[in-house]
């Protein structure tokens, strides 16, 4: 794992739909990010509302990293997030429908996704490679 000094935001974020429950839209959240009470904050704009998580804690990502390993998508994963990956940043979008079901699937177009709209996670950080491929690669056969 990537060392304690390393600085990392990290940003969830989706849209809560009037035809939504909002504590089932909280659930999508537990469902992938690492912790079981979350501070959610609430954006309202023009558009509508949106349900924020923010953390700069790294374990908060390990279920997904976690989830990427049992459902066998870590290849395809490390493919979208190098694509999305910015020099120290990269953004990326779940299905909401799947993480209701607490299971991880990307969307290639936000704007081709259902009315619910995504779940756009961002990962800020100096060093986002080796956060990728901390979620992505196999550690279990590096030895020390």
């Amino acid at each position: 794992m990537i060392g304690g000094s390393d600085r990392i935001n990290i940003i969830a974020k989706t849209a809560l739909h009037p035809t939504e429950d909002r504590e089932k839209v909280e659930q999508c959240f537990r469902n992938i990010i690492q912790d079981p009470q979350p501070h959610i904050e609430e954006e309202r704009t023009e558009v509508g509302i949106y349900l924020i998580i923010r953390s700069s804690e790294m374990n908060k990502l390990s279920l997904i990293r976690d989830k990427l390993r049992q459902q066998r998508i870590r290849d395809s994963a490390r493919k979208i997030l190098l694509k999305n990956m910015d020099e120290n940043s990269v953004s990326f979008f779940l299905n909401k429908q799947a993480a209701s079901a607490g299971r991880i699937h990307f969307v290639k177009d936000p704007e081709q996704e259902d009315f619910l709209g995504p779940i756009t996670i961002t990962i800020i950080s100096d060093n986002i490679q080796e956060i990728i491929d901390w979620l992505t690669l196999d550690n279990l056969k590096k030895t020390n």
